[in-house]
């Protein structure tokens, strides 16, 4: 059986009351995939003394299978690696996947120029929403903004 969740505190306790009702998991191991692990699923409440609630969530459906297997995905794994050495939650091991022939990433995504352009795209959004003129900018955003404006 497999099962795709949103990682949503309601639809979460939703499984998690599934599970509880369920006889599927009596004697049967649970083997969970936690896509992009880093963004919600951390206890972002630790340092309160506290636990979150998606992660008091995946706590109760880890803790419904009598074993489970815990797999984090994530593409920033400092969040997973920095937990305290006595979290539930710190990865064992972790694994490293060489990206795939058509992984663009950061380098493509984040070249100065590009960034210039999404920025100047950004601001003359702004602009033309605001219905303001070019000259609300000084130099040399105003040059770029006009630039961009001609080549738009």
């Amino acid at each position: 059986m497999l099962i795709i969740v949103k990682k949503n505190t309601r639809v979460l306790q939703a499984w998690v009351d599934r599970f509880r009702n369920s006889k599927k998991l009596k004697g049967n191991a649970l083997f969970i995939v936690d896509d992009e692990a880093d963004a919600a699923s951390e206890n972002t409440k630790v340092n309160q003394k506290k636990v979150s609630a998606i992660n008091d969530r995946l706590r109760k459906i880890r803790d419904t299978a009598q074993a489970s297997i815990y797999l984090q995905v994530t593409g920033t794994p400092q969040a997973l690696l920095l937990q305290s050495l006595n979290s539930n939650w710190r990865p064992m091991f972790t694994e490293y996947f060489e990206p795939g022939n058509g992984y663009l990433g950061g380098d493509f995504s984040f070249q100065e120029q590009r960034l210039t352009i999404y920025l100047t795209s950004f601001i003359l959004l702004v602009m033309k929403h605001r219905k303001k003129a070019q000259t609300c900018c000084a130099p040399p955003l105003g040059r770029i903004s006009a630039n961009l404006a001609n080549w738009w």
